[in-house]
């Protein structure tokens, strides 16, 4: 008896292997389906969603509504403004404070030595 196959074997066992493949391409085929049903429904319903954090960050002109991003930069203008403002307090008294202390201590050295 010959070991070899023969050709009608052959095809036989390709049709076999051609079904399964696509049996298993046919169940990948429907799991991607379905995956790409469900991040659709996701994304459908995270519109709402992202609408609503729209309107709170962008300003609304027809309710002359202020967004946080414009909020924000508001925000932070005032901030550097005060501390630009504080900056040149303490500056300021700083230097009237080294002002004070030395004619503090040339009024002390002199009524010291004189006395």
């Amino acid at each position: 008896m010959n070991s070899e196959k023969t050709t009608k074997e052959i095809l036989h066992s390709i049709l076999i292997t051609q079904e399964e493949r696509a049996k298993e391409d046919r169940l990948k085929s429907k799991l991607q389906l379905e995956e790409a049903a469900a991040f659709s429904d996701f994304m459908n319903a995270q519109k709402g969603v992202n609408d609503k954090l729209l309107g709170y960050l962008e300003s609304n002109t027809a309710t002359n509504q202020e967004g946080a991003i414009e909020k924000l930069d508001r925000l932070e203008k005032s901030f550097n403004e005060l501390k630009g403002s504080i900056d040149k307090k303490i500056a300021f008294f700083t230097g009237a404070g080294v002002v004070l202390i030395s004619v503090g201590k040339w009024i002390v050295t002199k009524v010291f030595i004189w006395t």
